[in-house]
């Protein structure tokens, strides 16, 4: 029986179940709005979450986990141009968080977009072979290329 997580709660429909879950990745203490941002996040409340990411992301352009969780939550949204985007964003300031490049891979292989999610599952696994989320992602979009 799978142990139930703030991550799997965070999941809300099968197209999203292979994301990461909301967390943060870099090492600074979050503010108040980004950490309120991904408890809503984590609760489904995703308008209120995307507001206060955007909140946080103009007092600070450049922080890195909100670009990237406001990312996740418009692949949830079916915003996945707007995702790519965003985590895009996210990994030009932080290239070695194998999430991201998952994320991203999640959000491409919504668009249709496989050889280019299979090139970011490569990289998440590449940059952590032990990332079973990026092995099954990556299996994923395989299986949708009948490879």
């Amino acid at each position: 029986m799978k142990k139930r997580t703030k991550a799997s709660v965070a999941r809300q429909k099968p197209a999203v179940a292979q994301q990461a879950a909301p967390a943060p990745a870099s090492a600074p203490a979050p503010s108040p709005d980004f950490a309120r941002a991904v408890a809503l996040h984590q609760q489904g409340k995703l308008a209120e979450a995307e507001a206060l990411y955007r909140a946080v992301l103009t007092a600070t352009p450049k922080n890195v986990d909100a670009l990237h969780l406001l990312g996740v939550l418009k692949a949830q949204t079916k915003q996945s141009a707007e995702a790519v985007e965003l985590i895009d964003r996210a990994i030009q300031l932080a290239p070695n968080n194998p999430a991201f490049y998952s994320n991203r891979g999640n959000a491409l292989k919504e668009l249709k977009r496989f050889d280019e999610a299979l090139a970011s599952f490569d990289k998440a696994v590449a940059l952590d072979p032990q990332f079973a989320e990026g092995w099954s992602n990556r299996g994923n979009v395989l299986r949708e290329l009948d490879l």
